[in-house]
């Protein structure tokens, strides 16, 4: 800054000088966490970073940095992880090093339905003119981000009154219920 004075006469003085701002007492910032839904991939992966659980955190000064305890910047998901909730604790530090916490729930969920593919089936009837087929015959390949849930078809029968071709649903889920 530069300070200037001038007298009746105009002539004038000047002289420059620093001025430092300083944080009067530090005060910790505020942490805001909120609940968040960690939706898994393709691969059956996801993650989470404090910048998802942050819900408005602040300072009365200056930036903040995000971590979550033990320094961790993201934490990773997988298949084995479906329907699972964390409780995870978020720390925000300001440029005077004071921290403070806050919570948050993570809850991971897989929403991918599997893809299947069916193929045509014919099913021969025997000499009583009876036959039988289950949905699971269609099964030309399932593929699943995570794991297949447990799927039952029962036999079914068909008889000389249904020959001709009719169309049959295939329907898989997975352990999410997809």
């Amino acid at each position: 800054v530069t300070y200037t004075v001038r007298d009746k006469a105009g002539n004038e003085g000047s002289c420059t000088g620093n001025v430092t701002v300083v944080e009067g007492t530090p005060t910790a910032p505020t942490a805001q966490c909120q609940n968040v839904e960690v939706m898994l991939d393709a691969n059956g992966q996801g993650s989470v970073t404090p910048a998802d659980i942050d819900n408005g955190s602040f300072d009365n000064c200056g930036s903040l940095s995000f971590s979550f305890t033990n320094d961790i910047q993201q934490l990773d998901f997988t298949c084995a992880d479906v329907n699972t909730f964390s409780i995870l604790i978020m720390e925000v530090t300001d440029n005077s090093g004071l921290s403070s916490t806050c919570t948050g729930e993570v809850v991971i969920k897989d929403d991918i339905a599997p893809v299947v593919s069916c193929k045509d089936i014919t099913v021969e009837l025997n000499a009583n003119g009876l036959g039988f087929y289950s949905a699971d015959m269609l099964d030309d390949g399932v593929v699943d981000n995570c794991e297949l849930g447990q799927n039952s078809y029962p036999e079914l029968p068909v008889s000389c009154n249904e020959i001709g071709t009719f169309p049959v649903t295939y329907t898989v889920r997975d352990k999410a219920g997809n």
